[in-house]
């Protein structure tokens, strides 16, 4: 969260956020089964409808679910909190949440996962991958900021 806090980082990365991990889709049923259970499918559909509703301002969209995922403890009065904190839309949030558009938005997040992990024996999370090559790393800063060529310890 430290780095995505940064005055105009947004001026150097176009960043993708696909809140789907290691989650499996039973295409027959619909019913989508979250590598860390119920929870994680929830905050997932939650995530990715912040995604899809919050406007196009991608660093507040991150950072409302950098605050969601940083929470004591995620509950849905939370990612309320978060994303009023962040000027989004809940309202319209919240109806994705609890719609089929939230299923097919983990539909399309599932086929992002696939396509950028193709080729790779070893599938993890997170999963980053900048300028089209996947970085083997789980210290998001220090990922983002080497490839930025910086440090991300300085201000």
């Amino acid at each position: 969260y430290y780095v995505m806090s940064k005055a105009d980082l947004e001026k150097n990365i176009s960043l993708t956020l696909v809140p789907y991990g290691n989650a499996h889709i039973d295409g027959e049923t619909k019913n989508i089964t979250c590598q860390h259970g119920e929870k994680e499918c929830h905050f997932n559909f939650y995530e990715g409808c912040i995604i899809a509703k919050g406007g196009q301002d991608q660093i507040q969209t991150f950072r409302a679910i950098a605050e969601l995922e940083g929470a004591a403890e995620m509950s849905d009065d939370v990612a309320e909190q978060a994303c009023k904190k962040f000027g989004l839309d809940f309202d319209k949030i919240s109806a994705c949440r609890n719609s089929d558009e939230a299923y097919e938005v983990q539909k399309r997040f599932a086929r992002m996962t696939e396509d950028a992990r193709q080729g790779f024996e070893k599938k993890y999370v997170p999963w980053i991958v900048i300028n089209g090559e996947h970085i083997d790393g789980d210290d998001f800063a220090d990922v983002l900021c080497k490839a930025l060529d910086k440090d991300p310890h300085k201000s």
